[in-house]
């Protein structure tokens, strides 16, 4: 009978246990009673993907007419019929991770996203990519390159060769151990970038037994290689561009090199294409492969990654989300003609209505539809100088903070068309801002809280500050109280008149404080590598912590609503902690966003979380009011 009673009772439970199957994290359950009722713990998962937009650009390809470009965790397939103008043709859902690498053959897309591993997609109508196929390698999928029935994976547990004669159902048939970032295939023997371990030329003539043949230590670190007929360009980072004979397999030997950092290269008739890393692509002549020689640089506003080369145009990965075209028809003067962009690197998200404002570290602002949350929309942007970290948005008005360049007021009203109007130059490193009435409290990372009247948005002026050798990383305003996280944990200032801040309060957290939220007589602080601190604030002269909840991650951001806190934790993704009970916040879910989780807020049932190179994620969690938690387990 009793147990008649406790099945009822926790029915409920079950069926979500049932119901509820999901990647990244997370067992709850039955804390109480589990040997009773002899109940293994399930995994639930109770916060769910429901849309995504946006990320940076790692890996594209070409067959005209269209781009497939790795946008975040998506495949993005564009129309580039006119080079100036890529427009957006589909897009397969989410990866759960990064896309890295991408090879096109015969209406087929394989795809390689990081720690999800090999996903073979029908691209034969590219307004509706479907996938058909994967296959999961034992480590982090890099690249891809595609062979007759075989695909070969870079992997950072070593050289995958997957059987693809089914593209429904690949299976791994072969590996060789080491770590390697890309690989390309001539005839019988795979090429692959390896690292510190330099250019590794393996014989797969038998896929299923592959077997290192030779090998060329390289002086940088090998992180891209293309092969055009006996030479292997190795894209060597600090290296430089290394020019390899390998007619000899058993013996590589060099034949030239171009200094400077390289990251990729590919070979097109006597010309190498490079990236340089942050800022640059690069055109050098390798018509004598003894004397590369460059020709013309090009000047890229992010990170150009990998890139290929079509009809005259260089398709350039850019890392912060964009996909350049650049037109090489003179190899001497590459200019670029067009772009696709929508969002990179997410460092904040701020939701009104039906509009999330994203602060995109590289590009400034973007407004994004949000009224279908599975179905984001990018509406517009404002460019603002490099660094935009934070945005609040009031009556009609957006408040970004970038850095060094301070404040920068823009008009949403259209939000499809959205205009700076102001800005302030504060002294040192803009983290955050807050509004309230006529004034932005800006936290300084260099030096304190900055009082910003905005009263005449086209005008801002500080007019006060409490600086010192403290400086912040987030401030909230509660009525004449500014509540800012910092350095040293948290500080309590009054700004009764706005031009002499006053510190009132200080609680040391012993921890790098990052992010605030305060809610009713509590503050909730997101701890650098440490996790939640909760501070009674109800004296605010006398903060107390009483509560904290630790988590795996980085602990970058936070927000609280309701009785839940969710804590954007770096490479751990979203944490959601039960703080019903301040003192004893106990973490109850999670999930594993596909890139660094930065920035987080929360409307109802529904996360935002803005994350570097992965773009906006939001999340549905589902409160299940049932307090007995198992501890987290992730799959």
């Amino acid at each position: 009978m009793i147990l008649r009673i406790f099945g009822l009772l926790y029915l409920p439970v079950i069926v979500v246990l049932l119901l509820s199957p999901g990647r990244g994290a997370t067992a709850i359950g039955l804390q109480h009673d589990v040997d009773q009722l002899d109940i293994s713990p399930s995994a639930v998962q109770y916060t769910q993907l429901i849309g995504q937009i946006g990320g940076s650009s790692r890996a594209v390809t070409v067959q005209n007419p269209y781009a497939y470009v790795g946008i975040g965790s998506r495949l993005v397939i564009l129309d580039i019929v006119d080079p100036a103008n890529p427009a957006w043709v589909g897009q397969t859902p989410s990866f759960q991770d990064m896309v890295e690498g991408i090879a096109v053959v015969d209406g087929l897309a394989y795809v390689v996203a990081g720690d999800s591993g090999l996903h073979i997609v029908n691209v034969a109508n590219p307004a509706a990519p479907a996938e058909i196929g994967t296959c999961h390698t034992p480590g982090r999928s890099i690249s891809v390159t595609v062979d007759g029935d075989y695909a070969y994976v870079a992997d950072s547990s070593g050289l995958q060769v997957i059987d693809v004669a089914d593209p429904s159902a690949p299976v791994g048939v072969g590996s060789l151990p080491g770590y390697v970032l890309n690989v390309a295939v001539a005839g019988n023997f795979a090429y692959t970038a390896s690292g510190w371990a330099g250019l590794r030329v393996i014989n797969v003539s038998n896929p299923a037994a592959p077997a290192e043949a030779g090998a060329y230590d390289t002086p940088g670190w090998s992180h891209d290689v293309t092969v055009v007929e006996n030479l292997a360009y190795v894209a060597d980072e600090d290296g430089g561009l290394r020019v390899i004979d390998v007619s000899d397999p058993a013996a590589p030997v060099e034949v030239g090199s171009k200094s400077g950092f390289v990251i990729s290269v590919t070979v097109v008739d006597d010309y190498a294409y490079v990236s340089y890393g942050l800022h640059f692509m690069g055109v050098v002549n390798v018509a004598n492969p003894a004397a590369p020689v460059s020709v013309g640089p090009c000047y890229t506003p992010g990170q150009p990654d990998e890139m290929v080369v079509a009809g005259g145009y260089a398709y350039v990965a850019d890392m912060p989300g964009v996909l350049r075209v650049i037109s090489v028809a003179n190899p001497a003067a590459p200019v670029e003609v067009g772009s696709y962009a929508k969002l990179g690197d997410a460092h904040d998200v701020t939701v009104v209505g039906n509009l999330a404002y994203v602060a995109d570290y590289y590009s400034g602002l973007r407004v994004i539809d949000v009224a279908d949350p599975a179905a984001p929309v990018a509406v517009g942007s404002a460019g603002t100088p490099w660094g935009a970290e934070r945005v609040a948005v009031v009556d009609g008005l957006a408040y970004v903070v970038a850095g060094d360049s301070g404040l920068h007021i823009v008009n949403v009203v259209d939000p499809t068309a959205p205009v700076e109007i102001g800005s302030c130059d504060t002294p040192g490193y803009a983290k955050s801002v807050v509004v309230a009435g006529d004034y932005a409290y800006v936290a300084d990372g260099s030096g304190g809280l900055r009082v910003v009247d905005v009263a005449d948005p086209s005008a801002p002026v500080e007019i006060g500050d409490y600086a010192g050798e403290w400086f912040a990383h987030d401030v909230v305003v509660k009525g004449d109280l500014v509540y800012a996280a910092s350095g040293d944990g948290l500080r309590v200032i009054s700004v009764a008149n706005p031009m002499i801040p006053v510190e009132v309060g200080v609680c040391n957290t012993l921890g790098n404080a990052l992010d605030i939220a305060v809610a009713g007589n509590y503050a909730y602080v997101a701890i650098n590598y440490e996790g939640l601190r909760v501070i009674d604030v109800t004296n605010p002269a006398v903060p107390v912590a009483v509560g904290e909840c630790a988590t795996p991650g980085g602990t970058f951001g936070l927000a609280v609503a309701g009785s839940y806190a969710y804590v954007a934790d770096g490479d751990s993704g979203l944490r959601v902690i039960d703080v019903a009970n301040p003192v004893t916040p106990v973490e109850v879910d999670a999930y594993l966003t596909p890139a660094w989780s930065w920035g987080v807020t929360a409307e109802g049932n529904l996360i935002y979380v803005a994350t570097r190179w992965g773009g906006l994620v939001i999340l549905h969690f589902t409160d299940t009011s049932y307090k007995f938690y198992l501890p987290l387990v992730l799959h």
